[in-house]
């Protein structure tokens, strides 16, 4: 018993040090929804249908209970009797009532547990009817599932047997931005301001003149510049961008705010009503929030719904008492509630089954607070990660260790260690788990990495396996990170960032730390946020100082882009931390391509360094080994590969002496060279030596952004590249994958770091106080290789869930951009590695929500990457890469071995030497004088390449396939 109270006081105080407030509500007939900050879903009322999702389909609650098993969430609905929830990896998931398919997953069965609407992906936002469910998603159609019985589906089809248990798209909608929908009854709004309705219309609630059923959408009459629509039992209201508000349908009761009880076919505006910035609709009442923080109802007041104090029905807007601050508002079948700015949720009216949450079943006519997000005594799976010094998997008073990361089994869920060394998870039905360990690092597990649990009683605590670590050896674990979010000619104040970090798995202190931040050259430093060293080639040093484990510095430079900077040019910028342990870097051998002979010989302490600079029209890429002479030869040939406008089109090999260059010579053609050369496969750590050239030459044959269409050599943690484009200024709320890929499939090669970048805006009309952003990494990633980078403002990360990133700035106090452009903007970076060997064809995507205060979460386009080897494929083509060589031909080709080079003039003295795929030469000629000659090639079918040297020293490759 003593054991247990401990635990429960570890968890309580963990608890108190985590602020958790609500920043989405909604409801059903007689029940509330809250999303809380935590991604998680608290839910209250009746639940004869399990409309609560917390497992139980009888017990209806007064205090709100966790929704089971549901995480990441960024949206909610509550439809009659039934809960819709999106998660921020485009998903929706729904519980409650279902017999007439309303939830989605192919049946007519309820569930008192969230069940996955199937066939929906990217998915932007949700709303409930009373018997059928509506989706948008982001390419601008809606889909619907459910009751359709008067057309509500919008799919043409009505009547008893057109209900449907999966989703089917609503005919002839594209360009939606909003949803909403009645008791039977659907609406859309599109991104021209217009609306359109469909389904039951006997009280004109269509808002088309009529009150004819559709089961196909029709324009609502005389609506324009509509920025907002909700939709009650039997009426719609709408928000215009003057502040103005509208609504149609059913009206015994006065909810059209027009001060009459007169139904009405076609919109009419609600009285006394200016500067409304939300609209919201319960079954007989409609609710209004002004920009001041105020709340304003009009309708059925017979619970006491509108927060006057009485229980008359009012034909024209009054005024909620004893309500300001208020930032979202969220009318039900007879109740009302109310969200401030503070985090706290409020509501009034009906509380037959509890649905005000504050623990009564008693009307209120006044707004009581509800007790949502943070309620009762806690429950859940917990365990221990401790230093083992004995190495026996036994916790016996040893330290324990923090940001221990873990997943649990099914469901992908990601928990971490705390400072208190503690990991707890609050939400696991009953069932066997299996949890994993994260044993990166020179942190070695000494117990099992996966153990098996048992949850038996999901209401009482679990205590499952905890994990020993014990250090290998004492080392550092560097990562650093830099981006420079604007990059505008002629402007200053232009900042880079940096962030140097000892990541927290580290055994070891990185002692004294310093950062090498390396500019292109059109980019000027003026300032900077610590003291800095010019080293020359602007390159600039920054002491850091010792970094202890999970210890990170940031700084910011200050620059000037030259007005010389070409829009859509590429600007680079590199951040090298150091010194550099060599147990940093890792002696896993890189795999050798399919395209070359293995090295199987030790590693003879070459290092491949590539340059590349356009020099009076002239690519010239220079491959150095850095290996000292004699002691740093090449034992081995290493592959030369040359990309153009991100097509693999020529292989060469090298082998190089100690310190000995060799450098390529290409007539520039504005196109985007890139040349890489592969260290030797047992080179400690990851580099990938390359370099790229773009814009050197004819501007007209210039494709901009391709430099990051292949990775950046950083796959090691001590050093970041940044590749910027140079632009007027870029659209906010975004998220950015690196490399971009290859073509419109974005292929990248498998087993390749992916860097993250999210941008953010605060477009709104007032201060940002708080910014989070939650992304559901794809299945593709490792979530153990995740690592947070640099950022605009500080921020804390954390990971949790199935999967979920998520970054929260606290008191960022971002501007609107209206109030001041500049600085209303902000970005993050992650990184994160892909699972190992990755088929072609496999698609990694991922987007996320980013939310301002409690407002409704921003969701980004979606970031797709494929998968696909054959971008290291030889193009078949022709490359004619020397002017003084552009006419030469080789035909046929592909051929059996004979074919003819016609060189398109005489030329004297040139040299022809055809290498196989490894290198090797397997024939020879010297022309002395000739226009064509014919060859004769005895070798085995398969590609080949064809080098070909004048007198003068100008050269080129042409590809040649033996069949």
């Amino acid at each position: 018993m003593k054991k247990i109270l401990f635990f429960f006081f570890v968890l309580l105080n963990v608890f108190q040090h985590t602020a958790v407030n609500a920043q989405v509500i909604s409801g059903g007939v007689y029940h509330s929804l809250t999303l809380c900050t935590d991604g998680r879903v608290r839910a209250v009322g009746i639940n004869d249908n399990g409309q609560l999702g917390d497992g139980t389909a009888t017990t209806n609650r007064t205090i709100p209970v966790q929704v089971s098993e549901l995480f990441g969430v960024i949206a909610l609905d509550g439809g009659g009797y039934h809960s819709i929830f999106l998660k921020n990896d485009g998903t929706v998931w729904a519980a409650g009532l279902n017999g007439n398919g309303q939830l989605g997953d192919g049946t007519t069965t309820k569930r008192n547990r969230p069940v996955q609407v199937v066939g929906l992906s990217n998915i932007i936002a949700v709303v409930g009817g009373t018997s059928h469910s509506l989706f948008l998603k982001n390419d601008g159609t809606v889909w619907a599932v459910g009751d359709n019985y008067y057309g509500q589906l919008g799919d043409g089809t009505s009547g008893a047997s057109s209900h449907k248990t999966t989703p089917v798209q609503v005919s002839g909608l594209t360009g939606v931005v909003a949803i909403a929908a009645g008791s039977s009854s659907s609406i859309a709004l599109k991104n021209d301001g217009t609306v359109w309705a469909w389904g039951l219309n006997d009280d004109g609630q269509l808002g088309d003149g009529t009150t004819t059923q559709r089961n196909t959408p029709v324009q609502v009459i005389g609506l324009t510049d509509i920025i907002a629509v909700a939709g009650g039992y039997i009426h719609f209201v709408f928000l215009k961008n003057d502040g103005t508000v509208w609504s149609v349908g059913f009206n015994s009761d006065g909810q059209l705010g027009d001060g009459t009880i007169t139904s009405r076919s076609t919109p009419v505006q609600v009285s006394l009503l200016t500067d409304i910035k939300a609209i919201s609709a319960g079954h007989f009442h409609s609710i209004f929030l002004k920009n001041d923080g105020t709340v304003w109802s009009c309708g059925w007041n017979r619970h006491g719904q509108l927060g006057d104090g009485t229980t008359t029905k009012r034909k024209k807007p009054i005024q909620v008492n004893s309500l300001n601050d208020i930032t979202a508002i969220a009318g039900m079948g007879g109740h009302s509630l109310f969200l401030k700015n503070d985090g706290t949720v409020w509501g009034l009216g009906l509380n037959d089954y509890g649905q005000l949450g504050d623990g009564t079943i008693t009307n209120k006519g006044t707004p009581q607070e509800m007790n949502t997000c943070i309620t009762g005594i806690p429950k859940g799976v917990f365990g221990f990660a401790f230093n083992d010094i004995n190495e026996n998997c036994i916790r016996e008073n040893e330290s324990l260790l923090a940001n221990r990361r873990l997943t649990i089994n099914p469901r992908n869920i990601i928990v971490e260690s705390s400072a208190d060394g503690i990991w707890y998870i609050d939400s696991l039905s009953a069932g066997t788990y299996t949890i994993t360990v994260d044993t990166t690092g020179k942190w070695r597990p000494t117990c099992d990495v996966t153990q098996t649990f048992t949850v038996t009683d999901p209401d009482g605590f679990t205590e499952a396996p905890s994990f020993g670590f014990v250090s290998t050896e004492p080392c550092s674990e560097p990562n650093v990170s830099i981006n420079m979010p604007f990059m505008r000619p002629g402007f200053s104040n232009q900042k880079v960032y940096v962030k140097a970090c000892n990541e927290y798995i580290a055994t070891g202190a990185l002692v004294g730390g310093y950062v090498d931040v390396a500019l292109d050259d059109l980019i000027t430093v003026n300032s900077a946020s610590m003291s800095y060293t010019d080293m020359g080639d602007n390159t600039f040093r920054v002491d850091v100082g010792t970094l202890n484990p999970g210890q990170c510095v940031s700084f910011d430079m200050s620059t000037t882009v030259s007005t010389s900077a070409v829009l859509g040019q590429t600007l680079c910028l590199e951040a090298l931390l150091y010194p550099v342990e060599a147990c940093v870097l890792d002696t896993i051998p890189t795999p050798t391509p399919p395209d070359f002979t293995p090295c199987d010989l030790p590693w003879d302490k070459s290092s491949i360094l590539v340059e590349g600079e356009c020099v009076d029209g002239e690519i010239i890429f220079t491959i150095t080994n850095t290996g000292d002479p004699g002691d740093g030869d090449m034992d081995c040939f290493s592959p030369v590969r040359l990309y153009i406008d991100g097509e693999y089109i020529w292989l060469d090999s090298i082998q190089l002496t100690g310190g000995e260059t060799f450098t390529y010579t290409f007539a520039g053609d504005g196109r985007t060279w890139r040349l890489e050369v592969d260290q030797h496969p047992l080179h400690p750590g990851n580099s990938h030596p390359n370099a790229t050239i773009e814009l050197c030459g004819n501007p007209s044959n210039w494709t901009p952004d391709l430099v990051n269409i292949l990775p950046q050599d950083d796959e090691d943690p001590i050093k970041d590249i940044y590749c910027g484009i140079v632009t007027g200024s870029y659209d906010p709320n975004d998220k950015t994958g690196y490399p971009l890929g290859v073509g419109e499939d974005h292929l990248i090669e498998p087993n390749r770091k992916m860097d993250y970048v999210i941008r953010f805006q605060n477009t709104g009309t007032d201060t940002a106080f708080t910014v989070k952003i939650l992304d559901t990494l794809d299945t593709d990633l490792d979530i153990f290789s995740v690592r947070s980078g640099v950022s605009s403002h500080n921020y804390s990360f954390r990971m949790h869930g199935p999967r979920v990133l998520e970054w929260t700035f606290n008191n960022i106090k971002l501007p609107d951009s209206t109030t001041n452009e500049p600085a209303s903007h902000g970005f993050v970076t992650f990184t994160a590695k892909q699972n190992k060997d990755l088929a072609d064809g496999t698609e990694i995507n991922n987007r996320v929500g980013i939310y301002f205060d409690f407002n409704d979460p921003i969701i980004t386009n979606t970031t797709s990457h494929i998968i696909g080897r054959q971008i290291k494929t030889l193009s078949v083509e022709q490359i004619e890469l020397n002017s003084a060589l552009k006419d030469i031909k080789l035909y046929p080709n592909p051929n059996n071995g004979t074919f003819t080079l016609d060189f398109g003039k005489y030329l004297s003295h040139t040299k022809i030497k055809v290498l196989d795929v490894v290198g090797k030469v397997v024939y020879e000629q010297d022309i002395q004088r000739a226009q064509t000659t014919s060859i004769n090639l005895n070798q085995a079918k398969g590609i080949y390449f064809v080098n070909i040297q004048t007198e003068q020293g100008e050269r080129t490759t042409l590809k040649l396939v033996v069949e």
